[in-house]
């Protein structure tokens, strides 16, 4: 249950709080054993960014409005700054899934990443 721990470590009462509250909690915690193995697996995962520095591409990083500091926020900051040919873009007002929220934000996003290039 390191996994468990690390991840709740994170969440502040109140979004541990809002999080019970989401109507898919009671579903979530039938699948809890597998969700905890699998950010078990990414949380093992080797830490740093300085692996990516020789990916030659452009890239586009992503990251939520409302991401959490430290969770994602920082290392997508971190990422963005080692990959020599990346564009960060803040999805304003936007959580986890902006794809669902705000389909065309996304779209103009990836669509004004690729023409500039």
């Amino acid at each position: 249950m390191v996994a468990q721990h690390h991840i709740f470590r994170m969440l502040t009462p109140e979004q541990l709080d809002a999080f019970r509250q989401m109507p898919q909690w009671a579903k979530q915690l039938g699948m809890r054993e597998t969700f905890l193995r699998e950010i078990g697996a990414v949380v093992d995962l080797p830490m740093g960014v300085e692996r990516f520095r020789a990916v030659d591409t452009s890239t586009l990083v992503l990251l939520r409005y409302q991401s959490p500091q430290v969770f994602l926020a920082d290392p997508a900051h971190a990422l963005a700054k080692v990959l020599p040919h990346a564009s960060l873009r803040v999805l304003p007002g936007q959580g986890h899934v902006a794809h669902v929220s705000a389909p065309a934000l996304l779209a103009r996003e990836v669509e004004d990443f690729l023409s500039a290039r």
